[in-house]
C-alpha cells in the first residue's frame, strides 16, 4: 500500500489528468499496461505518487521511454542492471516488476532469485558479468566508482555501453528511491 492515496478523475487537476495519461501511455513501450484502474477510472498502483507532482511526469515518461531502447545494451544486460539496482535499494515493486521482464528476456527463475538477493547469478556471459558488477557497485557506492570495475565494464561493453548502463542505473536509482519513499510494496507474488 502506498503512502499516497489514489486520486479519482473527478478530483484531479488538469495537470494530474495529463500526468495520468502520460503514465498510461508508457504501457505501449513495456508491452502491457503499467497501471490499473478501478471502476471510475481512478489509477491504482505504483505510479499514483507521481500524480502528486504532475510536473515531473513528462520528463519521467520521456526517460522511461528511452531506457528500454538504449543502444549497446542487450535486454538481459539492461534487466540485470535494473535487478542489481533494485536489490541494492531493496525496492520491492521494482524487483517484482522487473523479475517478470527478466524472465521474458531469457534469465532463468534461479538467476532472477539470486539477482534479487543482490548476488551475481551464475551462467552469465562475460558482458553480463561485467554489467552486473558495474551496476551493483555503482548503485551501492558513495563517491566515484573504482577504476577496475569501470575498466572491466568499458572493455566488455564499450564506452557507449557503459554510458548507457549509467543511465539505466541512474533512472532506476531514482525509481527505487521514489518507490521506497512512497512505501510501494509488491503485489502478492505468484510463482514465476
Amino acid at each position: 500500500m502506498s503512502r499516497y492515496p489514489p486520486i479519482p478523475p473527478a478530483q484531479q487537476t488538469p495537470e494530474q489528468k495529463q500526468a495520468q495519461a502520460e503514465i498510461e501511455s508508457l504501457g505501449s513501450i513495456f508491452g502491457g499496461p503499467l497501471t490499473r484502474k478501478d471502476g471510475d477510472g481512478t489509477m491504482l498502483g505504483p505510479f499514483v505518487p507521481m500524480l502528486y507532482s504532475p510536473q515531473s511526469t513528462q520528463p519521467f515518461a520521456f526517460l522511461a521511454s528511452v531506457i528500454p531502447n538504449l543502444p549497446h545494451l542487450t535486454p538481459r544486460v539492461r534487466e540485470l542492471a535494473i535487478l542489481a539496482c533494485a536489490a541494492t535499494y531493496e525496492a520491492p515493486f521494482v524487483l517484482y516488476a522487473h523479475s517478470r521482464i527478466a524472465l521474458a528476456v531469457g534469465l532463468t527463475p534461479g538467476q532472477i532469485t539470486v539477482a534479487r538477493g543482490g548476488s551475481m547469478p551464475s551462467g552469465l556471459d562475460r558482458m553480463e558479468q561485467a554489467a552486473w558488477q558495474y551496476s551493483i557497485r555503482l548503485a551501492g557506492t558513495r563517491g566515484p566508482l573504482d577504476t577496475a570495475t569501470w575498466e572491466n565494464a568499458k572493455n566488455l561493453l564499450g564506452i557507449e555501453g557503459v554510458a548507457n548502463l549509467g543511465h539505466v542505473i541512474g533512472a532506476y536509482s531514482y525509481m527505487c528511491l521514489f518507490h521506497n519513499a512512497a512505501d510501494i510494496g509488491a503485489p502478492d507474488e505468484q510463482k514465476m
